[in-house]
C-alpha cells in the first residue's frame, strides 16, 4: 500500500510553477487588449486636444469626445422636476461624454442634450428646452440651473449627446495639460526607445544564432570531410595492400612455375644421358 502513488499528484507536482499553453494564451490576449485600450485612449486624448485647438471644428468623422467640468447636469433643479421627469441622464464632473454631429436643426428635439460654443468660446453641454426651427434658434439650460443659457444659433451646435464613460475624463484632462503632455512625451520616449533596444537586441541575438548555426554546420562539414578522407585513405591503403599481396602471390606462383620448369629440364637431360 505504501508504494501506491496517485498519478494526479505526480502530474500536479510536475506541472507546478509552469504556465500551461492555455495560461500563455490568456496572457497574450490580455496584453493585446490592454495595449489596444491604451493606444485608443492616447489617440482619443490627442484628438480632443487637436479639436480644442481648432475651436471644436475637428470631430472624428462627426464624433467628438469632451469632459464634463461643471455640475450643471449632475442634478435636477427642484423648480423643473416635473418638466424633467423621465429624463434621468445625469452627467457628472469628469465624465467623458461623446456627441455626434447634427446636420440639421430638424434632427433635434426638446430634451436632447447638446454641446455648443458660447460667446466665451467655451464648449457647453446642456439640455434643449425650446426650439425654433424657422429661425434656427435653440434655448438650453443645465438641469441643475435655474435660468436659460440664452439663444443658441444652430451653427454653434457641435453635437448631440450619445453616451459617456463615467469618471475617466480626469485622466484625459490631465493628459491635455502641460504636465500631462510632458509626461506622455517622456513615456513615449521610454516606450519606443525600449522597443527599439529590444528589437535591436532581438535582431543581434538572431544574427548570433545564425552565426553559431553556420559555425556548427561548418564544423559538421569539416568532421564529415575528415571522416570521408580517412575512409578514402583507408580504402586506398587497403586496395594497395591487396594489390601488393596479389602481386606477391603472382610472383610466388611465377617463381614456383619457373622452378618446376627448370626441374623438368634437368630431369629430361638426365634421362637423355641414361
Amino acid at each position: 500500500m505504501d508504494n501506491v502513488v496517485d498519478n494526479n499528484v505526480i502530474e500536479n507536482k510536475t506541472n507546478s510553477g509552469k504556465p500551461t499553453k492555455k495560461d500563455k494564451t490568456w496572457v497574450r490576449v490580455l496584453k493585446w487588449v490592454s495595449s489596444i485600450f491604451i493606444i485608443l485612449f492616447i489617440v482619443a486624448t490627442c484628438w480632443m486636444l487637436v479639436d480644442r485647438i481648432s475651436n471644436y471644428n475637428f470631430p472624428f468623422f462627426g464624433l467628438r469626445a469632451s469632459v464634463i467640468s461643471s455640475p450643471s447636469m449632475a442634478s435636477v433643479n427642484s423648480e423643473y422636476e416635473d418638466f424633467l421627469k423621465g429624463h434621468d441622464d445625469r452627467l457628472y464632473v469628469n465624465d467623458l461624454i461623446f456627441t455626434y454631429k447634427v446636420d440639421s436643426i430638424e434632427d433635434l428635439n426638446v430634451y436632447d442634450i447638446i454641446t455648443f460654443v458660447n460667446d466665451d468660446n467655451e464648449l457647453i453641454c446642456h439640455r434643449i428646452i425650446e426650439i425654433n426651427v424657422e429661425d434656427n434658434k435653440i434655448w438650453t439650460r443645465g438641469d441643475a440651473n435655474n435660468k436659460l443659457d440664452g439663444v443658441v444659433e444652430f451653427e454653434e451646435v457641435k453635437g448631440r449627446y450619445i453616451g459617456k464613460i463615467p469618471g475617466i475624463g480626469v485622466v484625459t484632462l490631465y493628459l491635455n495639460s502641460a504636465y500631462g503632455l510632458l509626461g506622455v512625451s517622456i513615456a513615449f520616449t521610454f516606450i519606443f526607445g525600449g522597443a527599439i533596444i529590444l528589437e535591436l537586441d532581438k535582431h543581434k541575438k538572431k544574427n548570433d544564432d545564425k552565426v553559431l548555426a553556420k559555425q556548427e554546420e561548418n564544423k559538421n562539414d569539416t568532421i564529415s570531410y575528415t571522416t570521408n578522407n580517412e575512409k578514402s585513405l583507408d580504402s586506398e591503403q587497403e586496395n594497395i595492400s591487396n594489390k601488393v599481396e596479389k602481386n606477391t602471390a603472382d610472383e610466388n606462383v611465377s617463381k614456383k612455375n619457373k622452378n618446376n620448369d627448370e626441374l623438368d629440364d634437368i630431369t629430361k637431360d638426365d634421362f637423355y644421358e641414361l
